[in-house]
């Protein structure tokens, strides 16, 4: 099942005109076909926020959302180039891998200990990934 959040995290885009970028990704396309066209606030004020995250990709929404699940009071601002998706994230082939396969070159730059910390932590990852996005129980 999937969650819905209602976090109101605040979507900020840099640009006062959209470079085009994203209405050439397929993915995007097809969510703007089903859901409607986004809707963008251009940074053009003071802004005020608890936490603000540059990037609007994977990385930047997967940190926004736990923080605010966490501590629903902040106010959190990510901000973003173009739109949140537009960039490698959402041009990516949709695949999520630990860093096991990794695990012999991390372990020659730091060591047993830390190697095998961030491969149980990003398969970890993947998995939390994997339930939020209702592909596993």
């Amino acid at each position: 099942m999937r969650r819905k959040y209602a976090l109101n995290i605040t979507i900020l885009n840099v640009c006062a005109i959209l470079n085009g970028t994203a209405m050439g990704n397929f993915w995007l396309k097809q969510a703007y076909a089903r859901l409607g066209e986004p809707q963008v606030r251009s940074l053009s004020t003071h802004v005020t926020a608890d936490v603000t995250i540059v990037g609007g990709g994977y990385l930047g929404l997967w940190t926004a959302i736990p923080i605010k699940e966490r501590s629903p009071s902040l106010k959190i601002a990510v901000v973003e180039r173009d739109l949140c998706g537009a960039g490698a994230s959402g041009r990516n082939g949709g695949f999520v891998t630990s860093y096991w396969a990794k695990y012999l070159s991390l372990h020659k730059i730091c060591g047993t200990d830390e190697a095998t910390r961030i491969a149980k932590s990003s398969a970890e990852a993947v998995l939390k990934s994997a339930h939020s996005a209702g592909r596993m129980p």
